[in-house]
């Protein structure tokens, strides 16, 4: 064969295996693209101001103090339950041919005393007795004249917070507040405190309990107890002897719950305010232990929410139970020959070409029948056209290969230029 025909199937046959090296030199970068990509958008985001945001404080930390007439109340004082102790302030008024008005307090020892009236021992008595009091003894003093007696400023007094709490000690308060109010100066309960069985020491060596599930989960207000000066609020451990279960996830509190009788998982989960943007219900299980082998078994979670659970509409929890809580992800993926990767926020009903659109399509990009999904639930790549994206969906847009005329001139005069030097130095 003349030596200008072996030089040109020669050069054929380099520019055919070249091309070849090159697509799959392509190919495989890409996949590492794609596998890096989706290894580093499928961790755990977290931003990084979340370091340095601002801790959030309890509404107590803002709680006005009590001035005159402007302290905070439920309701309207009821003169027949309140009970008067030391640091009440009463206005009293007299009405005859003048009004004489008195502004006094109660002092430590429990007495009111009235100028020109009488000294009255008023601690430990209710609102309204204290006024009977009051106009009896005014009355003897001041004939034929009207008189009134009104609460004019509530007391502070101390009440003591201990037990399993995050920041046990002795804090203000008024005489109308509550359990609660006195919970969450103190930081509120630990993960180790129980919170339906809270015990509030009086000074007479009486004890009430108060329960601020039923209070903050039912609106119960009298399982939030009000206070009295010198109470003693005591968040007992949990007790481990009795049934316990485990949560984790996006919840609340995660962490070691006492367990109430006949409890169901659905209240449980209101119990630990797993009911949130946050929380994956859907893919929520209970692992529990069984007794027959010693093993356990994975009970989903959502089909009992659902009332569709065995034909069961309830169920309940038992001693041991853990319960895992995924937390929801909402974030979408796109990876690939875009000018932006990266996570791009969730919104319904939108399919891959919008996220690549967020995403930017770069020249490179292929053509948008060949971009893939990958479902959040499995690795298995699906083409995109026509699908709803879901969250934590990855939308992966490929690369075209692409070899040019300039590239193949290039190649053309390098491999001719190589061949011309082997043949002057006699190598053909």
């Amino acid at each position: 064969m003349h030596f200008k025909a072996k030089i040109q199937l020669f050069l054929i046959l380099l520019i055919l295996i070249f091309s070849s090296w090159q697509n799959l030199t392509a190919q495989r970068l890409d996949k590492r693209l794609k596998k890096k990509q989706q290894q580093n958008f499928r961790s755990p985001l977290k931003s990084a101001f979340d370091k340095n945001k601002p801790t959030d404080k309890s509404e107590s930390d803002f709680r006005p103090q009590p001035e005159f007439l402007q302290q905070p109340l439920e309701a309207a004082i009821d003169p027949e339950s309140y009970i008067v102790g030391p640091g009440d302030v009463f206005q009293i008024v007299i009405s005859s041919s003048e009004e004489i008005v008195f502004r006094v307090q109660v002092i430590s020892d429990g007495k009111l005393v009235i100028p020109t009236v009488a000294v009255l021992d008023v601690d430990g008595k209710t609102l309204s007795d204290v006024q009977t009091m009051v106009k009896e003894a005014a009355a003897d003093k001041y004939l034929n004249s009207e008189i009134t007696a009104n609460l004019a400023i509530l007391r502070q007094f101390r009440v003591h917070v201990t037990g399993q709490i995050m920041k046990p000690g002795s804090y203000e308060a008024l005489a109308v507040d509550r359990v609660s109010n006195l919970i969450e100066a103190a930081d509120g309960i630990t993960n180790w405190g129980s919170e339906s069985a809270i015990e509030v020491r009086h000074l007479d060596g009486t004890v009430d309990i108060a329960d601020l599930y039923r209070y903050s989960k039912l609106g119960d207000l009298d399982a939030n107890l009000t206070l009295k000066g010198g109470d003693v609020i005591y968040v007992p451990h949990i007790n481990l002897s009795r049934a316990t279960v485990r949560v984790e996830g996006p919840v609340n509190d995660p962490g070691i719950y006492q367990l109430s009788e006949n409890e169901t998982v659905q209240s449980f989960l209101l119990r630990v305010d797993a009911y949130n943007r946050r929380a994956d219900l859907t893919n929520a299980y209970i692992q529990r232990l069984t007794a027959s082998n010693g093993g356990s078994e994975t009970i989903p979670i959502y089909p009992y929410l659902k009332n569709q659970g065995n034909s069961h509409s309830e169920l309940y929890l038992q001693d041991g139970d853990v319960i895992m809580v995924p937390q929801r992800n909402e974030e979408v993926y796109v990876i690939g020959a875009v000018r932006s990767p990266g996570p791009y926020a969730y919104y319904p009903n939108l399919t891959a070409l919008d996220y690549m659109g967020f995403a930017g399509s770069t020249e490179r990009a292929a053509k948008p029948s060949k971009v893939q999904l990958i479902r959040s639930n499995s690795e298995k790549t699906l083409k995109a056209k026509g699908l709803i994206i879901k969250p934590g969906d990855t939308v992966y847009v490929p690369q075209k290969y692409t070899f040019g005329l300039r590239d193949v001139t290039t190649l053309i005069v390098t491999v001719t230029n190589v061949l011309l030097t082997m043949k002057a130095l006699n190598f053909l």
